[in-house]
């Protein structure tokens, strides 16, 4: 046999199973999510380290720290999806160019913002705005923020502020095509359903009012939200902030398809 520097059998470190930490070890805790009762085994260490709502929940006298069952039927089960493979790899999760990718990260960031996980609700806001660089915004997403959001928010400010800046842009956009259009048939209807959203959006009373005054009085040649950079519309606690500077991208805006 060969021995080591140290006098020890060299094959020893290879013949060794070394004690190591593991995210696929340890105990799981079954969380069941949604109307539909969706159910989730993750394991508790990924949780702890997520979230700090859920290591609260996770804690010495809590219930679920007894059962390692969390229950949360309010919570759609699409986004928690999302909220744990993020949790798991901190892969971002993208924005397509579809609207339910669009509507997924919208409903991942109230949901981070519920467990107190600014750094995935920035990343979904910088997908967004990566979004919003190339495809048209809808106004069914300011209405969704009305109701769901506190007009404090950094989401609904961002979706209040896109949709002041196309509506002082681009108010073509928003208006019936004429008759003798030569948009295609696809297009059509999505410029429709566009004015119908914003039509609805408009009934909603107070906010309709606030969003007609920020349209007259944006100040002309501000540029975009979604190419505004840096720390623009993201969560920090007091006295942190984004490593990069504030700008404004110069690049020109794309007219980008009408999906």
């Amino acid at each position: 046999m060969v021995a080591s520097k140290d006098g020890d059998d060299v094959m020893s470190d290879f013949e060794e199973d070394a004690e190591f930490k593991s995210c696929w070890s340890g105990p799981t805790v079954r969380i069941t999510v949604g109307s539909n009762a969706q159910v989730f085994v993750i394991h508790k260490d990924i949780l702890i380290e997520a979230s700090p709502v859920f290591k609260a929940m996770l804690s010495a006298g809590m219930i679920e720290q007894q059962t390692n069952e969390i229950t949360l039927p309010e919570d759609p089960a699409r986004a928690f999806n999302i909220l744990m493979v993020w949790a798991y790899g901190r892969n971002p999760p993208a924005c397509t160019g579809d609207e339910d990718s669009v509507v997924d990260a919208i409903l991942t960031w109230k949901m981070a913002d519920k467990y107190a996980m600014p750094q995935l609700q920035n990343v979904l806001i910088d997908e967004l705005k990566e979004h919003w660089k190339q495809f048209h915004f809808y106004p069914r997403y300011l209405s969704w923020a009305v109701r769901n959001l506190p007009d404090t928010s950094e989401l609904y400010k961002f979706l209040f502020d896109q949709l002041t800046y196309k509506l002082a842009n681009r108010p073509y956009s928003y208006q019936l095509a004429p008759q003798d259009s030569t948009l295609a048939a696809s297009g059509l209807q999505c410029q429709e359903k566009r004015v119908r959203q914003l039509e609805n959006l408009l009934s909603m009373g107070e906010d309709s009012a606030k969003l007609f005054w920020a349209v007259q009085n944006l100040e002309k040649g501000k540029g975009s939200p979604a190419r505004l950079e840096g720390c623009h519309y993201h969560v920090h606690a007091d006295g942190e902030e984004c490593p990069q500077e504030d700008s404004t991208s110069t690049e020109p805006e794309q007219s980008g398809a009408d999906i």
